[in-house]
């Protein structure tokens, strides 16, 4: 893209993978901005924004989501050990196994991956497992003629949180788990992870129920095959991305004075800082995305 790399304090673009604010060329960067008027001050932007630990964090966002008023937009999920007995109780009123004899409720790492089913509804149980998320499995949409759990990662720029400015691209991440859905417990009790959680994927293109519909997109994007096929059995796909859009909005609405405070207290403008996000959305078996990660 024609950026040159630089050593030294005087860039235009500070790109990192983790949040930089205590990285010393951006501390000298903003010094030297306070010290040059604003219309000499030379543009620089950092692919940051502060203050989202709440939303891009899979331990904090239940609660921010429970803020935003938007509990019925994710999966049933508790923090362990911290809110085991809150989980023990709704535990005991849901069961372990659904009608079909499959485990209602997963445990999850705080961290990454790592994702096993809860087979144990007692304290000793969940002291084990902890430190965990424990959530409610969503019973995912399985298309005719594909049988797997997908899920839709929705690719959302921040590029101005005072005032907020949001896009969403059409073109989507969609996640395929390589093997078969389980239906029934004997199968989920012997299935490998692969058949329920989506780490190592499929891509599209190596399936043959997404042949047809790529390439009756002009696109050739997951996004618009991910649609044909929803569309093909009955499914609104414009309606479970208008869904998925705003829920991502509603969120970084709620997270917008949470970034401001944050900038401020980093001499920074809102000007200075952009953020991509991915919301990673499950289709559950009544065709609602179900938020599980940003």
């Amino acid at each position: 893209m024609s950026y040159p790399i630089t050593d030294g304090d005087d860039w235009s673009v500070l790109w990192t993978f983790r949040t930089p604010w205590d990285t010393e060329t951006l501390k000298r960067r903003v010094a030297q901005a306070k010290q040059t008027s604003r219309s000499r001050q030379a543009p620089f932007l950092v692919n940051h924004l502060a203050g989202t630990l709440r939303l891009a964090s899979k331990e904090h966002l239940p609660a921010f989501l429970r803020e935003a008023g938007l509990s019925d937009a994710a999966p049933d999920t508790f923090r362990l050990p911290e809110e085991s007995s809150a989980a023990l109780a709704t535990l005991k009123g849901s069961g372990l196994w659904d009608a079909a004899g499959l485990p209602i409720w997963m445990l999850k790492s705080k961290q990454h991956r790592r994702v096993r089913p809860l087979l144990n509804a007692t304290r000793a149980a969940l002291s084990a497992a902890a430190p965990a998320l424990l959530q409610r499995r969503v019973r995912p949409l399985l298309l005719r003629g594909l049988g797997r759990a997908f899920d839709v990662g929705l690719y959302v720029l921040v590029s101005s949180v005072s005032p907020l400015r949001i896009y969403s691209y059409e073109r989507a991440l969609v996640r395929v788990c390589e093997k078969p859905f389980p239906t029934r417990a004997s199968g989920f009790a012997t299935a490998d992870h692969s058949s329920y959680v989506i780490n190592h994927y499929a891509p599209l293109w190596t399936l043959p129920f997404f042949e047809g519909h790529l390439a009756a997109c002009a696109s050739r994007s997951a996004a618009c095959a991910l649609r044909r096929a929803l569309a093909a059995e009955g499914h609104n796909a414009t309606d479970i991305w208008a869904r998925m859009e705003s829920v991502a909005g509603r969120l970084l609405s709620e997270l917008r004075p949470h970034s401001e405070a944050g900038l401020r207290r980093l001499g920074l403008d809102s000007e200075h800082a952009f953020e991509l996000l991915r919301f990673d959305f499950m289709v559950d078996e009544r065709a609602r995305p179900m938020l599980t990660e940003v």
